[in-house]
């Protein structure tokens, strides 16, 4: 039990000894990153957004979000409904 708890210990000290290096930094290409809004999720709205690094310091960034659900009622009239479709395109330096 202890060499088991000394190896997990051991082992993910030496994980942390590369942190602080950045290895995109000297990376020429472009890097893209994926990434999503959890606020979103919880109104059921799902949404994905793209940023890809364009130059050291600009990235380009696109989001969308699409909320296709409507309060429809039994009667056939609408409540208040968050029907939406979200593109949001961003440039960054």
């Amino acid at each position: 039990m202890r060499k088991t708890l000394f190896l997990m210990a051991f082992s993910s000290l030496s994980f942390g000894l590369f942190a602080q290096t950045n290895s995109l930094s000297d990376d020429k290409g472009a890097v893209v990153g994926i990434k999503t809004n959890a606020l979103y999720w919880a109104t059921a709205t799902p949404n994905l957004g793209v940023e890809v690094r364009l130059a050291p310091k600009w990235t380009l960034e696109a989001e969308v979000g699409l909320n296709p659900f409507t309060n429809k009622h039994d009667d056939g009239s609408f409540g208040k409904s968050i029907k939406h479709f979200r593109l949001h395109p961003e440039v960054r330096y």
